[in-house]
């Protein structure tokens, strides 16, 4: 990894994700799914020439890099599916989830609301929203539809609702959404010309009149892609629309959104933009050069109607977040913001026989948690970059269609988390835990459970989180039936239960049955089935202790070929019967 030269004065964004308001975040997590109708907003964008201030106090407040002041920054993500769906009967089953073989644009909405607040702990400013989302497959439109509106240009209710969901985490969570409102090859669902206008107008005054004030709206995607139907939408006109826009305003108290439109990537912004935008939104993709990147912040500058105003890529599907030089650095070293884009390549996985989809966030289905490599790296630096501290960048410890376990991190402290129900935080070490019903003080294999409408903060020390995932599959149990002995039961629901699996050295636990668990283990002791194995084999049956495993339905028999006792805490699933 490069070396590089951060600044130490702390930034009051990291402050609102640590130490004493993290009751703020708990109520943050409360938000989802409620309006802001009617209420105050908790979050306010503006700029002061080409800086970003979000609540009046510039972003990345303190922050250098290499002697560079990274103030005035907005550091963003594309994560433009949040509201998607897909409402052609013959191209919906593509987006099916393994688990669940279908598709449901309410999980993935939900799921995106849970991976919020996780972003925002590694220091993610705001990220990009689309009404009309953008490809489902990284790039190109084959007949899918997702158009966000009627063909009059009024909000599908639906679209709205889930829309809400996630502008009220946001705002809740000090972000900021880039609000981009249509798509290139989804706009054609729009009757005509004044459908694109009422549709324009109806998006800004739905914000308006729910308080929001953490936007800042984005036309559309690309306005010089060949593929855009109306006219308005289109580089000679889409000003017509950023006026629209700047001339609609809260009856009240005058206030009006920023506003801008994107280009494709290499491409400079026309004076009819950069004359009418608050913000100008470039895109790195097939810049492959990071000199180029400069050059690109460098040209605009210079572009007649030009004065200082923020510069922002919010798409670069280029990484190398591990070299001293890339895209994302030499954007902040010019003084442009810049937003990852990251989606599914072709042979990462979902492939037939692999059931995961950790890679991207625009490939649908979306699994929007910091979950793979790419994920990790990218905020693994914009953390640092942040000055911000965060667990290792590999604290998922085990995610499938069953759970999430976080090792020294919690995925969902909150109550009522959308798509995750019941967690078991299980101690690897002496520490406390504080939750709305007090504080537990917990030792080494003890645990506590929450229940879905209860919430905690993320302890100190060594421990395991284990959410529950709402909508698992069908949860399997062995051919027969055989009760462990030896065991003893700390937790039991109608859900699942949880038990101490000890074993004496030399010990045997006769024959007994067990279904899908989560096996965390303690100790390190070496078993084996005595029926194949007397004596056990080289190196095989070790356990490693403060490690994880999902394990599948058995029936079997264990002895103990150690010298100290087996440890481990199973949180095994019950089986309907």
């Amino acid at each position: 990894m490069p070396i590089w030269s951060f600044s130490e004065t702390s930034i009051a964004q990291a402050a609102i994700m640590r130490n004493a308001p993290v009751a703020l975040l708990i109520l943050a997590c409360l938000a989802s799914g409620t309006s802001a109708s009617g209420s105050q907003p908790n979050t306010t964008v503006s700029i002061k020439g080409q800086h970003f201030f979000i609540n009046g106090e510039i972003t990345l407040k303190g922050r250098t890099m290499d002697g560079i002041s990274l103030e005035g920054l907005l550091p963003n993500s594309r994560m433009v599916q949040g509201i998607f769906d897909d409402l052609n009967p013959e191209t919906r089953h593509l987006w099916k989830y393994p688990d669940t073989r279908e598709w449901n644009p309410d999980r993935n909405t939900d799921e995106f609301v849970a991976a919020m607040p996780e972003w925002r702990r590694h220091g993610l400013l705001a990220f990009t929203l689309n009404m009309q989302g953008g490809s489902p497959t990284g790039y190109g439109n084959k007949g899918w539809m997702n158009p966000a509106y009627h063909e009059n240009g009024t909000i599908r209710a639906d679209y709205a609702g889930r829309l809400e969901k996630i502008f009220a985490r946001a705002d809740g969570l000090g972000m900021i959404v880039i609000l981009g409102l249509f798509y290139f090859g989804q706009d054609q669902h729009l009757k005509n010309e004044a459908a694109v206008t009422a549709a324009v107008s109806n998006t800004v005054d739905w914000l308006l009149a729910k308080k929001f004030r953490n936007v800042i709206i984005e036309i559309n995607n690309e306005c010089n892609s060949a593929s855009y139907d109306h006219d308005i939408l289109k580089p000679a006109r889409v000003h017509e629309l950023i006026e629209l826009v700047k001339n609609r305003k809260d009856p009240q108290s005058g206030y009006r959104f920023l506003v801008s439109t994107s280009y494709t990537g290499g491409r400079i912004p026309l004076p009819n933009v950069v004359r009418a935008a608050d913000v100008l939104l470039l895109h790195g993709n097939g810049v492959k050069d990071p000199l180029r990147i400069t050059e690109m912040v460098d040209s605009t500058r210079m572009v007649e109607g030009y004065r200082p105003m923020p510069i922002l890529f919010n798409e670069d599907d280029h990484y190398d977040f591990d070299r001293p030089v890339n895209n994302m650095v030499n954007a902040f070293k010019a003084g442009a913001s810049w937003g990852y884009f990251d989606f599914r390549n072709r042979g990462e996985t979902l492939a037939k026989g692999d059931s995961t989809f950790r890679e991207g966030y625009q490939s649908i289905p979306v699994d929007w948690g910091i979950t793979s490599r790419r994920k990790k790296e990218f905020f693994g630096l914009l953390a640092g970059l942040s000055g911000i501290r965060t667990t290792a960048p590999d604290s998922t410890a085990l995610d499938n269609a069953y759970v999430r376990v976080m090792h020294n991190a919690v995925a969902c402290p909150a109550a009522h988390t959308p798509g995750f129900g019941t967690r078991v935080v299980v101690a690897l070490a002496e520490m406390t835990i504080h939750s709305n019903r007090g504080s537990t003080n917990l030792k080494r294999g003890e645990i506590a459970v929450f229940l879905a409408h209860e919430s905690y903060t993320s302890p100190t020390g060594e421990f395991f989180e284990v959410a529950f995932k709402t909508h698992h599959p069908p949860v399997k149990g062995s051919e027969e039936w055989v009760e462990p002995l030896k065991n003893t039961m700390v937790y039991e629901d109608e859900e699942f239960r949880v038990f101490e699996e000890r074993l004496a050295p030399g010990d045997t636990r006769e024959l007994h049955s067990h279904a899908q668990r989560i096996v965390v283990r303690l100790n390190e002791v070496q078993l084996t089935d005595p029926r194949y194995h007397p004596e056990g084999t080289p190196g095989g049956g070790i356990q490693v202790p403060n490690t994880v495993r999902f394990a599948e339905p058995i029936v079997h028999v264990v002895r103990n070929l150690s010298a100290i006792p087996l440890f481990n805490v199973v949180i095994e699933f019950k089986v309907p019967q």
